[in-house]
């Protein structure tokens, strides 16, 4: 996969790669540098006890909900979320998913975004990630095909292991793929702010 994007037209730029090369830290700058003109959310790890328990998603606007927690750890839930959780919750793997949370962040932000008349019709949306445990919610996967085939352009981070949804996405039209790596950083964070200023 090459650094750079070439002149065609590229509506989508995903972001692939194995855990802990930076994917959700090049989202983050994106997001820090374009507060105003781009929308998303991004999964942060939660750390407890020197250990790695769940996650939490952010939008950029700020609000945060624990989505994901160790199976361990969501009987004594009542640690990490402060208000009462009786929402749907899924599992995968070690995980339990709280959906619900990871809908109110995700899906119903940037689907708020979408009908916002107040909005320009072409926006540049982010989603990290595009993931096993985000794709258990079916109002997630709605709305990423939704954006994909709209006028919008996405920016999103995909798992890196083959998997049916995810495979299908990458296949969409006008779309670039870059593999991130901790040698290759720099060079693929530069191609995404040139991608954006373009737009």
């Amino acid at each position: 996969m090459e650094n750079k994007i070439s002149d065609i037209f590229i509506k989508n730029v995903f972001i692939t790669g194995l855990p802990k090369t930076g994917k959700t830290y090049l989202i983050k700058k994106v997001l820090e540098r374009y507060s105003k003109k781009i929308f998303g959310f991004y999964t942060q790890e939660i750390i407890f006890e020197n250990k790695r328990v769940g996650f939490s998603i952010i939008n950029d606007y700020g609000d945060k909900e624990i989505f994901a927690l160790k199976h361990e750890y969501i009987k004594n839930k009542d640690i990490f979320i402060k208000e009462k959780y009786n929402g749907l919750i899924k599992h995968y793997k070690k995980y339990d998913v709280l959906i619900d949370n990871f809908e109110k962040i995700a899906v119903n932000y940037l689907e708020n975004k979408i009908l916002n008349e107040n909005i320009s019709y072409k926006n540049i949306f982010i989603i990290d990630e595009i993931g096993s445990i985000e794709l258990l919610s079916e109002r997630f996967c709605h709305l990423v095909i939704k954006i994909l085939n709209s006028n919008n352009y996405l920016l999103a981070t995909l798992r890196y292991n083959t998997y049916p949804f995810v495979d299908d996405i990458k296949k969409f039209r006008n779309s670039k793929i870059f593999k991130l790596e901790k040698n290759n950083f720099n060079k693929i964070y530069s191609s995404v702010i040139n991608w954006i200023e373009k737009i």
